[in-house]
């Protein structure tokens, strides 16, 4: 059992993972791309979050980011 638990620990792992490089760089991407300082500031606070946070965080990010 333990070794089935640990693999599904590695595999939820790296899909958060994937989750979170994508997301930095979609967020590093509007940083660039923005005149708005607004929106630099706000980008760059979830940054600083993201590699702290939780699958419900991300999850909030996400939709937050589909939203604009």
């Amino acid at each position: 059992m333990g070794i089935l638990r640990n693999l599904l620990s590695y595999v939820l792992t790296s899909a958060l993972d994937k989750r979170k490089a994508a997301l930095k760089e979609e967020l590093q991407k509007k940083i660039d791309e923005t005149d708005s300082e607004w929106v630099k500031i706000r980008n760059k606070g979830w940054l600083a979050l993201i590699d702290a946070a939780g699958p419900f965080v991300i999850s909030e990010i996400e939709k937050r980011l589909e939203k604009e």
